[in-house]
């Protein structure tokens, strides 16, 4: 599957329009929301994503209560998942494993791990079709 349109939900204005304006230089359709309730209704109202970038601290529905929340609705359940989070701990990075990220990204990051990351998640697709 090639990666097209991402959501990115990160409530730290400066990390969400350096993801936003790194993505989209590299060509990608970029939406994002400040929080998991406000990612909720992207999802709802617009066209179908292809991967899912989070922070893992935000108000008013956290990653964790996102992801959960997504792998529940049989619509969403299966959209590619990358929790980002400077949070190193060890729980909270299983709980995303557990709840189906595919990968738990820690900041600071850089243009050349999220590209690693977007081609590992490509071929990973790949390999599942």
């Amino acid at each position: 599957m090639k990666i097209k349109r991402i959501l990115i939900l990160e409530d730290d204005a400066f990390q969400r329009r350096f993801l936003q304006l790194f993505l989209e230089a590299a060509g990608f359709t970029v939406e994002y929301g400040i929080d998991g309730r406000e990612g909720l209704r992207k999802l709802k109202d617009s066209d179908p994503f292809d991967l899912i970038m989070s922070d893992l601290k935000m108000p008013e529905m956290d990653g964790i209560e996102f992801l959960t929340a997504l792998r529940k609705n049989r619509n969403f359940d299966s959209i590619p998942f990358v929790m980002i989070s400077k949070v190193d701990n060890k729980v909270i990075k299983k709980k995303a494993e557990e709840l189906g990220a595919f990968h738990f990204m820690d900041k600071p990051f850089t243009n050349e791990k999220i590209m690693k990351l977007l081609t590992a998640l490509e071929q990973k697709n790949d390999d599942n079709s």
